[in-house]
């Protein structure tokens, strides 16, 4: 699984820098997000993402990257207790980039869509994490032909499957659930 992931990851890269000219674009960015409900504390991430430009305010892509974050895996409901723990996740999504104009400093909107696979190899401290969903705003910088820098917040939405724990006669009932937690994430990166 690693082995694929960075194989896609070096390709998206190669594909951005020999083509940019001819409608290719790419894309490297770093983001902190943070949850807007207990479900996850403060996390950061780096992503790649390598598409077409199909049309000068139109990009349509791929992506991949890494995400650490501290995240709820379990909820007791004796002393209503939160238990959190490092999760390693790496993301592969599809993203459409609409530019609103073609100026030097662009403002635009677009959404990533797809799977947050967890890597976090202790099975009983690990969140299982699922769909995402992102919309966001933000601005393109150009700095030269084909190079710039963006900067992009808006919400997420992601799925996660963790316990809860429910105190029943002489044992723990442990139910599984399966929710959509909400971030705010702030994205900044380069453009080639």
């Amino acid at each position: 699984m690693k082995k694929t992931i960075l194989l896609i990851t070096v390709l998206i890269m190669a594909t951005g820098l020999q083509a940019h000219d001819k409608g290719f674009e790419f894309r490297a960015g770093a983001y902190g997000f943070t949850g807007l409900n207990f479900h996850v504390k403060a996390s950061a991430g780096i992503n790649v993402t390598g598409g077409y430009r199909i049309t000068e305010r139109l990009f349509a892509g791929v992506g991949t990257g890494f995400e650490a974050t501290n995240a709820m895996y379990e909820h007791v409901d004796v002393g209503d207790t939160y238990r959190y723990a490092p999760q390693h996740l790496v993301p592969v999504f599809v993203n459409i980039k609409y530019n609103m104009g073609k100026i030097a400093c662009s403002p635009f909107v677009l959404v990533d869509a797809g799977w947050n696979f967890n890597v976090y190899k202790e099975e009983k401290k690990r969140a299982i994490y699922g769909f995402l969903f992102s919309p966001r705003g933000g601005v393109d910088i150009d700095m030269n032909k084909g190079y710039g820098l963006f900067a992009s917040v808006g919400p997420r939405f992601q799925q996660i499957h963790r316990r809860e724990r429910v105190a029943g006669k002489g044992d723990w009932i442990v139910t599984p659930i399966d929710e959509f937690c909400t971030l705010i994430c702030l994205h900044l990166g380069i453009r080639f």
